[in-house]
């Protein structure tokens, strides 16, 4: 959730959610099971390299700024001479382009999909610093897909990221947290990583620290209201057809009943404040 929330957000946070949607069927949701690791190029409606341009080294390869326009220039749907491009950039180099190819190899968008292909031009891009790389190779790591299962790799490659301050590795820092994998199980630490993550406004981070101080954990107090807080956020970024929508409902007509109108409110107009924080801090980046 890198970019600004939709602004129906404001129409969300003034309406009293709970008696407006006391009518609607019951929803059977489970508990919230342990959270999933989060892919950089998985991020719906999120570009691969979002805050990320050439330098200057890039842009000599760039041809004076021809080779992103390739693909319009083929004009014929084909994405031969896009692919040709990519490649020759990224085999000369360029880590923004070898994170690119990865995603289509990783995605299978003009090669047969190959994680094991995607992972090499990942370590390429990572080894120049790239977070975006180094977040996704630690996805791979740690899943163990292209590359051999390694829970201390995907922790070396994750944490690489996040001294960049790049929320997806932040986030998966405290995946590992929670799940105790690679890392001693840690509630408090995983909550630590989650809430990095979630000030940068990543929703899979807002949801997973939602969900700890909505249940509390050992070395976390309960803590209902900030737990909703979160929630209005997440809640705010998901498209209307999400199939969690139900379930993100029930959780949030739970907590209005424990913390009452009031707090409820209060909540609502937290997070609005913060969205428009957060927005006004994006554009001006």
């Amino acid at each position: 959730m890198r970019g600004p929330i939709p602004l129906a957000l404001a129409t969300i946070l003034l309406t009293t959610l709970a008696t407006a949607e006391a009518a609607s069927l019951p929803v059977h949701c489970a508990a919230p099971g342990s959270p999933r690791y989060a892919l950089t190029y998985a991020a719906p409606g999120v570009a691969p390299h979002p805050a990320l341009k050439h330098d200057d080294a890039n842009a000599i390869l760039d041809l004076a700024g021809i080779g992103r326009s390739v693909g319009r220039l083929a004009g014929d749907g084909s994405h031969w001479l896009t692919l040709k491009w990519l490649r020759a950039r990224a085999e000369h180099g360029d880590r923004i382009a070898q994170y690119d190819l990865g995603v289509h190899h990783a995605l299978g968008q003009g090669f047969r999909r190959s994680d094991a292909r995607a992972a090499k031009w990942f370590r390429a891009a990572a080894a120049q610093g790239d977070p975006a790389a180094a977040n996704d190779l630690g996805v791979l790591a740690a899943e163990g897909s292209g590359v051999p299962q390694s829970y201390s790799n995907a922790k070396r490659w994750f944490e690489a990221a996040a001294r960049q301050d790049f929320p997806e590795a932040q986030y998966n820092l405290g995946v590992l947290f929670a799940r105790g994998k690679g890392l001693p199980r840690s509630s408090v630490l995983a909550a630590v990583w989650f809430k990095r993550a979630a000030e940068q406004g990543l929703a899979a981070a807002q949801r997973a620290l939602a969900n700890l101080l909505a249940q509390g954990a050992p070395g976390i107090q309960r803590d209902a209201p900030t737990a909703y807080f979160w929630l209005v956020l997440v809640k705010a970024a998901m498209p209307p057809t999400d199939s969690r929508l139900g379930c993100l409902n029930v959780q949030m007509r739970s907590l209005e009943s424990e913390i009452g109108f009031t707090a409820t409110e209060a909540a609502q107009r937290t997070a609005l404040s913060w969205w428009r924080a957060h927005r006004d801090l994006m554009q001006a980046q």
